[in-house]
């Protein structure tokens, strides 16, 4: 494994040369949240553009990657109303970059998941192609991770949108 220092949103070549060679990208980035005093650039729609050119270039046909929270079609009146006027910045990077993930004639897979946290993982979590809110909305870091690496081999979640929900409140803190 090389590791590379640099900006995926400012800087394609050194995209194109990280990704070389590789049989697939598992892109984990988002946008600061803001609701926690944090700032700083939208990255999402140029980090996209840069990892499908780079990907194309490259011959990496595969890539699975994480958005939190509903794609709008899935979204009560209230998320809409929250994302068109409090966060409307990264809503819009969020689609931009689902548009070209989408577009590319890449393997893709798009996860959508809620509160992401510190929780031990407990392998109970759901993956549903039906496109909701995610119920419960909590779900581990490592739950989250766990299905994008496994998404990467399934070719039955191949260009599919999949909402990870986490396990159910019974479930929580065992292991399978």
């Amino acid at each position: 494994m090389s590791i590379r220092i640099g900006s995926i949103a400012e800087q394609p070549d050194l995209v194109r040369q990280a990704v070389q060679g590789h049989d697939a990208v598992l892109s984990a980035l988002g946008n600061p949240l803001w609701l926690k005093g944090m700032r700083g650039p939208a990255i999402l729609a140029a980090a996209a553009a840069n990892l499908t050119t780079a990907m194309h270039a490259t011959g990496v046909p595969a890539s699975s990657c994480p958005f939190r929270g509903e794609p709008a079609s899935a979204a009560s009146p209230l998320v809409r109303a929250i994302a068109a006027t409090l966060i409307r910045r990264d809503f819009r990077d969020f689609d931009a970059a689902e548009k070209l993930v989408t577009a590319s004639n890449l393997k893709w897979t798009i996860a959508y998941f809620g509160a992401l946290t510190d929780d031990e993982p407990t392998t109970r979590w759901n993956a549903s192609t039906r496109i909701r809110t995610p119920s419960p909305l909590a779900i581990a870091r490592e739950d989250v991770a766990q299905f994008l690496v496994s998404s990467l081999g399934d070719e039955t979640l191949v260009k599919q949108h999949v909402v990870l929900s986490g396990a159910p409140a019974a479930a929580k803190g065992s292991t399978a």
